[in-house]
């Protein structure tokens, strides 16, 4: 398993991980886990865990401010590739037998060179495998290069591509050419967690960014804000946000200390420029009325938020914008509020409407939460890969 994308301990970040090798070592399957943290702590005896793609991460953090946009996006593509490149060579390709199954978590252009000379390395040296590339992010224009890139490097081995939305499933098939495949996200079944919040009026609304690299929703929760004060100055409502902004991207610093200019103005306002423990996460999410997940359509457009995930497993309503998957998911079981993207006005709005039914909103959130469980897990989601890699043999288009 690869995961350059564990950024800090947070809710999903590690919960990805820590489920799949618990539901693998459970059926007695060895997996070894790259990851850019030492979760080994974590993770104890049940996988080998190789901490790898640090440079990667600092990279993917740098900023000069004083240069064009544009010049640092360049900078952190070679920063990308070129630290990628280095821990794959010189980390992972030890561990490679042929025959091995490798599943990449994120695939992003970010890395797309790196991964195609491993790839042709790979086949050079007769260490054919099995990948499966995890598309996270909405493919743009430029994944139909990336994806043919990697397949026409993947010559020698069985490449495939996956999604956790239908909707970016179908964007990889056809973007690729092949088929591409589904997986549920492995971390939707929790356990219970004690709220530890005694018997209060005060509604809490949590809005979790987790690693903030790109706005995200930020901007829009900045601005809602307002159109709340009245219910976090009368304590009707408390809101906690948690933003961890590991760039020095000026928008997402201003953005930040606009928040903390809010919050000593606005009582009821609770601000966490950091990461969480896992611990801590599920303290906040148990805490909570409501789930907040401002995230842009232009970002979220076809992605499945762990926070999302996490949410509907635990019961708890959820706010998202309009135009995304989640706001498909959302309406089908009624268990949240939809807000128009990219207003801020209209956040309020949902935010005002879904405190004022919460009690309902529970009711559905609760209802949907068995259901939501039974998708996303990781039993189902080590089966249907499992099924994937079994379906990589005589598939067409991919070399023998």
């Amino acid at each position: 398993m690869i995961d350059d994308g564990l950024k800090d301990w947070s809710g999903h970040n590690a919960a990805y991980d820590l489920s799949v090798l618990d539901e693998l070592g459970g059926r007695g399957i060895w997996c070894e886990l790259f990851v850019n943290r030492d979760i080994g702590q974590l993770c104890g005896d049940r996988a080998n865990v190789l901490p790898a793609f640090r440079n990667f991460a600092a990279g993917m953090s740098f900023e000069w401010r004083w240069v064009p946009a544009a010049a640092n996006r360049a900078v952190r593509a070679v920063a990308a590739n070129g630290s990628h490149m280095l821990d794959l060579f010189a980390r992972l390709t030890s561990h490679v037998r042929a025959g091995d199954v490798i599943l990449v978590l994120i695939a992003s252009s970010r890395t797309t060179l790196a991964y195609a000379a491993w790839l042709l390395w790979l086949s050079i040296i007769g260490r054919r495998v099995k990948i499966v590339f995890i598309v996270h992010d909405k493919p743009l224009k430029s994944f139909r290069w990336d994806a043919r890139l990697l397949e026409k490097a993947g010559w020698g081995h069985r490449v495939v591509w996956a999604a956790h939305t239908d909707h970016g499933r179908k964007a990889c098939a056809e973007l690729t050419g092949y088929e591409s495949f589904l997986l549920p996200l492995p971390f939707g079944a929790k356990p219970a967690v004690q709220s530890s919040r005694g018997a209060e009026d005060t509604g809490v609304v949590f809005s979790y960014l987790g690693v903030a690299l790109i706005p995200k929703g930020l901007d829009i929760l900045v601005r809602a804000i307002e159109g709340v004060a009245d219910l976090l100055k009368s304590g009707k409502i408390r809101l906690v946000v948690q933003c961890n902004i590991h760039r020095a991207d000026p928008l997402l610093q201003r953005l930040l200390r606009d928040l903390g200019v809010i919050a000593r103005r606005l009582p009821g306002i609770e601000v966490i420029a950091g990461s969480l423990t896992p611990a801590e996460y599920q303290q906040k999410m148990s805490d909570s009325d409501l789930v907040l997940i401002p995230h842009r359509s232009r970002f979220y457009k076809f992605v499945l938020s762990g926070i999302f995930t996490e949410a509907l497993a635990m019961g708890k309503p959820v706010v998202v914008a309009s135009d995304t998957y989640m706001a498909e998911e959302l309406e089908r079981y009624g268990a949240g509020v939809c807000f128009e993207d990219g207003d801020p006005v209209a956040l309020a709005q949902a935010m005002r409407t879904a405190m004022s039914d919460i009690r309902n909103l529970r009711l559905r959130a609760l209802e949907a939460q068995s259901a939501w469980q039974a998708i996303h897990n990781a039993e189902r989601y080590v089966t249907e890969l499992s099924a994937i890699v079994d379906s990589i043999e005589g598939m067409p288009g991919h070399a023998d």
